[in-house]
């Protein structure tokens, strides 16, 4: 059983060759290497899915009969239940993790819980939530909004509180066996991970990394 299952959603023509051969290398190139990749493409494919040779960490790769067209929420579903790995991390194609994104998690949530904090407050272990850099992210001291058009501008997205608007999918950690007690990604919305996300941590807690470990493009 590995450490950490990574669930990626893929779609036909949604992204580039490149960016997803770009995602897929960031994942190949951790430092960390106890995990296993698990590929899921929303519906029949147009032309075969650029897969290198060399990604070996990909346990499995599955292409649904028909399309989920549900923002990649019920491939989610299916990587949850598929995984073998203690924990998930759900993980965009298009998107990058550093290269030590893995070993900082696995550090952390192998951190025994501090006994300073007061019994009421801590965390179980389950949840680990780490930053990350939104890019074409901006605001004009009113809204923050996204524009594509400028990668270059971000906003540091610290994960906390962990509300929406305030995460994205790709920071957040959770232990497999208390996704599966939830019943998976039950809410197939669209901005369902952040209404999920919000009451995991607060029924669990969560172990915070203040480190940039990844971005979201």
């Amino acid at each position: 059983m590995p450490m950490f299952s990574i669930v990626v959603p893929h779609y036909d023509k949604s992204i580039s060759d490149q960016l997803l051969v770009r995602g897929m290398d960031s994942l190949h190139r951790q430092t960390y290497g106890d995990f296993e990749i698990i590929l899921l493409h929303d519906g029949a494919v147009s032309r075969p899915i650029p897969l290198k040779t060399e990604y070996n960490k990909i346990s499995e790769v599955l292409i649904t009969e028909n399309r989920f067209n549900d923002w990649g929420h019920s491939l989610r579903d299916i990587g949850i239940n598929k995984a073998k790995g203690e924990f998930i991390l759900h993980f965009n194609p298009d998107n990058l993790l550093y290269p030590n994104a893995l070993e900082e998690l696995q550090k952390r949530l192998d951190e025994p819980a501090d006994p300073a904090v007061p019994k009421e407050f801590l965390d179980d272990g389950h949840i680990a939530i780490f930053y990350i850099l939104m890019r074409g992210m901006q605001t004009d001291g009113r809204v923050a909004y996204r524009d594509f058009r400028y990668p270059e501008r971000f906003t540091l997205l610290t994960g906390y509180p962990a509300v929406r608007k305030y995460i994205d999918c790709m920071q957040f950690v959770m232990r497999r066996e208390i996704w599966l007690e939830y019943g998976g990604w039950y809410d197939k919305s669209e901005v369902s991970d952040g209404d999920m996300f919000s009451r995991f941590v607060a029924e669990h807690g969560a172990r915070y990394i203040s480190k940039v470990l990844g971005e979201h493009w």
